[in-house]
């Protein structure tokens, strides 16, 4: 018998069983507040975001015998806070190594003299490119390990504690008969397990290319000797500059190859052109020339540096422009000798870096920033929807930190925070994160009240994983979008606030009271907090018959669900727009082979709420009796989402896939 979820489309509210099989903890966890003061009087932020340290120079790097950070390479942020970097080390058992922070702790992946994995006897480590980290802590990165002979280079896969070699320099390359392995660059993984990193072959003549594990498979993306589709040409040097989405995609620059410099986009196999030759960006005086460093998202947006070519006697080139592809068109995001948002007078040099794109749409970057007079400081910025958000600059200081003497190597998340590495006046360095304020955090399924079978109630428990007290406000929207009145604690509202003592937590509970009412929450705190949504239900009587968890969630433009259709089994879908703009969201439902089944699109209403079971959906569809595959979600505002799966009277939560 099908149980109905509920939910305004069916009809009953009876669920069994609910249980969260997954409750990964959410926020992000930050240490070393500090507040910023800002010596550049003409930059002035949008809102003060907190910075925090991650690492800092002199700092015991734990696990290594008391050694102190000697050197910090870049951060490599997920969405869920943690953050992967490597160091030089000074002291203690270890000179160098490969770090996961994560909750406020700094644990070590990989240390200097350690024994490498899948290797001779007698391998160890020796040194660390900074760890790519996904959002479930997976890391991969690329190591140089020796014995007594020579240097072995490889990348290593970092999962469950556990380290596990994934290729190195003594193997074959696929796609390359006859060619070994050399040197590898700048390892990714996505939040599918996929690893793609570039690498040099050994022997003449020289050979660059990307690969691709998926599904255990080491297959290759693209060679240098490929041809470049529609030209009759070949690939030149890919270097390290892709960008991994969570979809499998990888753009690509080709920096010197016979035919036309470009951005190109590998996808189910095949690879598309997206950016060649030397187009004009509409609306701006930019003719395109060398471009690189390319960032693609969920949505196949892909941001990247331009370069112009700079006269004199020897070639060379600087960048002169930041430009955005989507759907096949061109926009300008920022170019040399435009005037700078917050800055006055001051325009845009001709340093333009670190550009980054979320799944959201934003764009974070750096660029040095030409005041009239004065002091000619590098400063990060985001756009969003057009609009510039200044972030932070040199010369700003960092109470009881110092002064940023240096900004660089910018990593974005999909919450809005970033990382960034600084070196500061007085000869120090550090890591840190800019936190977006505040920390919002969604429950995208909210029930409470009475119907036919008894009655719903949706219980909150927050946790405070910080040192001081948050203030946290709870937000309840009801499925038109408008705000959803509920009791919890003897009082009516469709907003509370809360304070959580340093490192506790709260639980509040709706009081079950009243017809059935069905929407979303939206949590907002000054400090990073995790939390789980309880759903308990009651027989007519008023008798306790059994609960269900899941935890909170993030919000993201696109994403896929697990979905099955099969005798007992059902799959259902909750949605919620936390955004004050209406969403248009489309689900393609495909099978196990990836065919399209079926794909509907619906829009769903500023601070809005739907959940269906896929049937409800997918109205028509011919979907098969026994069916498995999956739903992409895609939408044009960031929705917040939570997959029910139902057998018999049983529910399980599923997390959307980012």
């Amino acid at each position: 018998m099908k149980v109905n979820l509920p939910i305004p489309a069916t009809k009953g509210v009876i669920a069994i069983r609910w249980t969260a099989r997954s409750l990964a903890a959410v926020g992000i966890i930050i240490w070393g507040f500090a507040s910023v003061s800002r010596l550049c009087a003409a930059g002035i932020p949008d809102a003060t975001r907190p910075i925090s340290v991650v690492a800092f120079y002199g700092q015991i790097a734990p696990g290594t015998g008391g050694a102190r950070i000697a050197s910090l390479s870049q951060g490599m942020l997920n969405n869920v806070g943690q953050i992967g970097f490597s160091s030089d080390l000074t002291g203690g058992s270890a000179a160098k190594g490969a770090f996961l922070y994560s909750h406020g702790q700094i644990s070590p992946i990989a240390l200097q003299g350690q024994a490498a994995p899948g290797g001779s006897p007698g391998l160890t480590f020796r040194a660390f490119s900074a760890p790519f980290v996904n959002d479930s802590g997976d890391a991969v990165f690329v190591a140089f390990v020796s014995d007594s002979g020579p240097t072995v280079y490889a990348v290593y896969l970092f999962s469950g504690n556990q380290l596990t070699k994934v290729a190195d320099s003594t193997m074959s390359a696929p796609g390359a008969p006859g060619r070994n392995f050399y040197l590898f660059r700048s390892p990714q993984i996505n939040n599918r397990g996929d690893i793609v990193f570039e690498a040099d072959l050994d022997s003449s003549p020289p050979l660059n290319g990307l690969w691709m594990v998926s599904g255990g498979v080491l297959k290759p993306v693209v060679l240098g000797t490929d041809m470049i589709p529609g030209t009759g040409q070949t690939f030149g040097s890919i270097l390290d500059s892709f960008s991994l989405n969570n979809l499998g995609d990888v753009a690509f620059a080709d920096y010197t190859g016979n035919g036309p410099n470009g951005i190109f986009l590998y996808s189910q196999g095949s690879i598309t052109p997206a950016v060649v030759g030397s187009p004009a960006v509409p609306n701006s005086s930019l003719v395109l020339n060398l471009k690189e460093n390319p960032c693609v998202n969920d949505r196949r947006e892909i941001v990247f540096v331009n370069n112009y070519f700079v006269s004199g006697p020897a070639r060379s080139s600087a960048p002169n422009a930041l430009v955005l592809w989507k759907s096949g068109n061109l926009q300008k995001i920022a170019m040399m000798g435009d005037p700078v948002p917050q800055f006055g007078n001051a325009v845009i040099g001709n340093d333009l870096g670190d550009v980054r794109i979320n799944n959201n749409g934003v764009i974070s970057f750096r660029i040095r920033v030409y005041p009239s007079s004065g002091e000619t400081p590098e400063a990060i910025f985001t756009v969003e929807n057009g609009k510039w958000n200044f972030i932070v600059s040199e010369g700003d200081t960092l109470t009881d930190i110092g002064r940023f003497d240096f900004l660089g190597e910018v990593i974005l998340n999909d919450r809005g925070v970033m990382t960034f590495v600084s070196n500061m006046t007085g000869g120090s360095f550090g890591l840190f994160t800019v936190g977006a304020l505040p920390y919002r955090y969604f429950l995208p399924q909210v029930a409470n009240g009475t119907s036919d079978s008894g009655s719903w109630r949706t219980t909150s428990i927050l946790a405070n994983h910080s040192t001081s007290p948050a203030t946290a406000s709870v937000s309840y929207w009801s499925d038109d979008g408008t705000p959803l009145s509920l009791t919890i604690q003897g009082q009516t509202s469709s907003q509370f606030t809360y304070t959580i003592p340093p490192e506790g937590s709260l639980r509040v509970q709706t009081d079950g009271a009243g017809s059935q009412k069905t929407g979303w929450a939206l949590v907002q705190s000054d400090q990073a907090l995790s939390g789980i949504a309880l759903y308990a239900f009651f027989d007519s009587g008023g008798n306790f018959v059994d609960e269900a968890g899941a935890p909170f969630s993030l919000d993201f433009g696109s994403m896929s669900i697990f979905a099955e259709n099969q005798g007992n089994t059902y799959t259902g879908l909750a949605l919620a727009n936390p955004n004050s703009t209406g969403a248009t969201v489309t689900l393609t439902l495909k099978d196990s082979q990836s065919a399209v089944v079926a794909t509907t699109q619906f829009n769903l209403a500023a601070n809005g709420h739907v959940a269906k079971y896929l049937t409800e959906f997918f109205t028509g569809a011919n979907i098969p009796a026994s069916f498995q595959g999956t739903v992409d979600i895609m939408s044009t505002q960031p929705l917040s989402g939570l997959t029910l799966r139902q057998h018999n009277s049983d529910f399980t939560s599923l997390p959307i896939i980012p």
